[in-house]
């Protein structure tokens, strides 16, 4: 079975033992550079109790035990999930005050819909929350919120390709697509502004992010695009369309529904797309079965975008092996795949990133996918909150010593 990001991220540990209470150790029959990386993150890898792990069985995650500073109280499906502060907790990070964090609960609010999310804001209903791009100002300019505003680690939102069907399997074609797309107008009028153009697999915030995508990916250019088309056997009709041996060039292009952000850039990519040629159908799915698409290749386009600090996710996105799980673009190049074995083995870091360099020009130059933008993420928070910390390498929001004041 294939292991999933979780699995993938420990893949080179052989076993585990337990030699006392308190220390793990781990045996590895070679080297795996991403090993603490992976380790030191909460979301894979925070510590549960087993035995309420073996006690709730299937229903864990309904009623989860861990080792942080606040315990689960409840869970309405739908409408929040509380937490209760940890009365036994210790064991903070050395910068906080020790023992027990200050809010005596926090609750967690499912408001799906971005106007109603606005409204509670406004309404002091909520004391955190994140805020997308196009109601950034919006909330600005209540005066009731501080909002922290950084470059999002990962792949920012990108197109992605299914590399396993035709025509998407010939490179001139996911090139031409590619250098169709004009980001700076997606960054302008899609995005107000706030964010960059991405012209690589990953955002500059990334852990060993390669600066030299910047000069080999593929820019704005819809007359290399239709040469590119035309010297993979494509012409255009009466209709000003591609098409070849007498079939029009069209895709089906997948994104979230109620995302408004992807359905705006989807819609740009339809128009601009266009322009070469491309007819391109969009279809909204909901987040679960348009994941559960692109990782079973029923696919042609789709957009896509994935989180993560460290360049080891290049492996998780285009080694063969994560076919089935990260890799939704169902690519299997040998030679990528060992490029990419390398950024895990090679210890030495300044080696090491030579490897992780080549495999993000090689990404970038075949065109495996086609990168749009590096987002600006917004957290908002509630003039009410006090000594919150906003973390510029985990980018995470610390409340260790928070409180709220009337």
């Amino acid at each position: 079975a294939n292991p999933g990001a979780a699995g993938a991220s420990l893949a080179a540990v052989e076993s585990v033992e337990a030699t006392d209470d308190s220390t793990v150790v781990m045996h590895l029959p070679q080297p795996f550079f991403p090993l603490l990386t992976s380790l030191s993150d909460p979301g894979y890898f925070g510590i549960l109790s087993q035995k309420a792990v073996e006690a709730a069985g299937d229903d864990y995650g309904r009623q989860p035990v861990g080792t942080g500073p606040y315990r689960f109280k409840e869970w309405v499906t739908g409408e929040k999930v509380v937490l209760e502060r940890n009365p036994d907790f210790n064991w903070g990070l050395d910068w906080a005050h020790p023992g027990p964090w200050y809010p005596d609960e926090i609750e967690f609010r499912i408001i799906p819909e971005t106007a109603t999310q606005v409204v509670s804001m406004e309404a002091g209903e909520v004391d955190i929350a994140p805020v997308s791009a196009s109601d950034e100002e919006t909330i600005r300019q209540t005066g009731l919120f501080t909002l922290y505003d950084i470059l999002l680690p990962g792949t920012g939102p990108y197109l992605q390709f299914n590399n396993s069907v035709a025509p998407l399997d010939d490179a001139r074609v996911r090139q031409a697509l590619s250098m169709a797309i004009d980001r700076d107008v997606l960054v302008r009028v899609a995005m107000n502004g706030k964010a960059v153009a991405q012209y690589g697999p990953l955002s500059a915030a990334v852990i060993g992010y390669w600066p030299g995508v910047e000069y080999v990916g593929y820019r704005y250019n819809l007359e290399k695009a239709s040469a590119l088309m035309a010297e993979a056997g494509y012409t255009l009709n009466a209709s000003g369309m591609l098409e070849k041996d007498g079939q029009p060039l069209q895709f089906t292009l997948k994104t979230i529904a109620g995302e408004e952000t992807w359905l705006k850039i989807a819609e740009f990519l339809q128009e601009q797309l266009r322009a070469l040629g491309v007819e391109i159908e969009l279809v909204q799915q909901e987040a679960g079965a348009l994941v559960a698409d692109e990782i079973s290749g029923n696919y042609e386009l789709g957009m896509m975008q994935v989180g993560w600090s460290d360049a080891d996710i290049l492996y998780q996105l285009f080694h063969s092996s994560m076919i089935g799980a990260l890799n939704l673009s169902q690519l299997s190049d040998p030679e990528l795949d060992e490029l990419l074995t390398k950024t895990r083995t090679t210890l030495d870091p300044e080696l090491r990133q030579q490897w992780v360099d080549d495999v993000q020009r090689y990404v970038t130059e075949q065109a495996f996918i086609a990168p749009l933008l590096s987002t600006l993420t917004f957290t908002a928070v509630s003039n009410r909150v006090e000594g919150e910390v906003y973390s510029t390498v985990t980018y995470e929001m610390y409340l260790n010593d928070a409180y709220l004041v009337d």
